[in-house]
């Protein structure tokens, strides 16, 4: 008997594990099987495309004897004044296309701005090459200038909108002996305003000439060095720099308005400013300089403002993209063009050699194209007395308007 109520209660223990449903004190329990996981869909990432720069470019000119012209972007206008152009870290070949559509598209008129004024157009070519694999291209293009204009030998482009002034000539001034004996003594007098007392050191790198509007004559632009070059190759040492800008007074001569001194030790820290060229913004007089650092040449601007003593370095150009490298660097690769897809090293030419696309000018009112054999044209092509004077033959002509303005504002 004692056997038989043992085998109940086995059987009484078993039932829960075999039945499907059970009451156990007063509730019911139901064992079903799970049911099974439902299959997630996934969702492709969207492909992230990276903005082009915001607003408008400003671009830098190098030109060539026949007319031609390389251009490149180097900055993007933000309220008149120039910025970085914020490129991607990966330039691919998606963004570039989209960058030179955008920005660099053939037959593109853009305002040819030296010396202050505009002085012509530009119309892009299509032979657009990369010179550095993460900077924007650049491209080929034609100058067409107002008469009586010379070629210059580098200048800014700018969108026509942002240019609102009559196109005309405007022509450099070479430095004259009075420029040149004006030079040495600023020089002393700022070095010494600064505690340096060896001044009579100091050697004459560059020195040019700028308009100024309202002045009697030109503003002189100059570098002077101690214990250094603008030539590669520097030996590290106790070294200066000195750049300035004088204008012009009928009644006391030149006067420095503005100037750059840097002391230094060793290439890590070396700064020398030479002048570019400038351009008519909205805040004021935007004048453009050449850094040489350690083993770079870039761009720099400074905004002229209403108080002369907070004028400073306001922009440089970075040290990824050095637009000085797209007129005298190696091309890497031709991205449109009959050279599109093909690489070439040409030999190492200074800028005014640099060749461009050899893309023939057009004849217009009754001048010349760019090549044929033209008069000859006396006047000096070279703003610096450092740069050999050529004689350029003639671009394409625009008419030049200003005299009728002129007339006009007169009546």
């Amino acid at each position: 008997m004692t056997r038989f109520f043992a085998l109940l209660g086995v059987l009484a223990l078993g039932l829960p594990v075999t039945a499907c449903d059970v009451e156990w004190g007063g509730a019911q329990v139901a064992l079903e099987d799970p049911a099974p996981e439902e299959e997630v869909e996934e969702i492709p990432e969207e492909e992230v495309i990276i903005p082009l720069p915001a607003g408008p470019l400003f671009y830098r000119v190098q030109t060539a004897d026949d007319g031609t012209a390389t251009v490149v972007p180097v900055g993007r206008m933000t309220d008149s004044l120039p910025a970085d152009l914020d490129l991607p870290e990966e330039f691919d070949a998606e963004y570039r296309a989209r960058f030179d559509s955008a920005f660099l598209a053939p037959g593109t008129e853009l305002a040819f701005i030296s010396d202050g004024r505009r002085v012509g157009s530009l119309l892009l070519g299509d032979d657009r090459f990369v010179w550095n694999a993460t900077c924007p291209s650049a491209t080929d293009a034609t100058t067409l200038l107002v008469n009586g204009q010379q070629l210059p030998v580098s200048g800014f482009a700018l969108p026509l909108a942002l240019v609102g002034a009559t196109p005309g000539a405007s022509n450099p001034v070479e430095p004259d002996r009075r420029m040149r004996t004006y030079g040495p003594v600023l020089t002393e007098n700022l070095l010494e305003q600064r505690g340096y007392d060896r001044a009579y050191l100091a050697q004459r790198a560059d020195m040019g000439t700028a308009s100024y509007s309202g002045d009697a004559g030109p503003a002189l632009v100059a570098t002077y060095l101690v214990n250094d070059s603008l030539k590669p190759g520097w030996s590290e040492g106790r070294a200066v720099s000195l750049f300035f800008m004088a204008r012009f007074d009928a009644s006391r001569g030149y006067y420095p308005v503005w100037h750059e001194y840097r002391r230094y030790r060793s290439a890590d820290d070396r700064e020398i400013f030479t002048y570019e060229n400038w351009i008519e913004a909205a805040p004021g007089r935007l004048d453009f300089l050449e850094l040489y650092g350690n083993g770079s040449i870039r761009l720099a601007a400074s905004l002229e403002r209403e108080d002369a003593r907070k004028r400073e370095i306001d922009w440089t150009e970075s040290e990824r993209c050095q637009s000085r490298q797209a007129f005298d660097g190696p091309v890497i690769e031709a991205t449109t063009g009959s050279g599109a897809g093909q690489t070439e090293t040409p030999p190492a030419q200074t800028p005014a050699q640099t060749p461009a696309a050899q893309a023939p000018a057009a004849q217009t009112d009754g001048q010349p194209a760019a090549g044929q054999p033209a008069a000859a044209d006396t006047g000096q092509n070279r703003r610096r007395q450092t740069e050999p004077d050529i004689q350029p033959r003639p671009p394409v002509q625009l008419p030049d308007t200003t005299a009728a303005d002129t007339t006009s504002a007169g009546q």
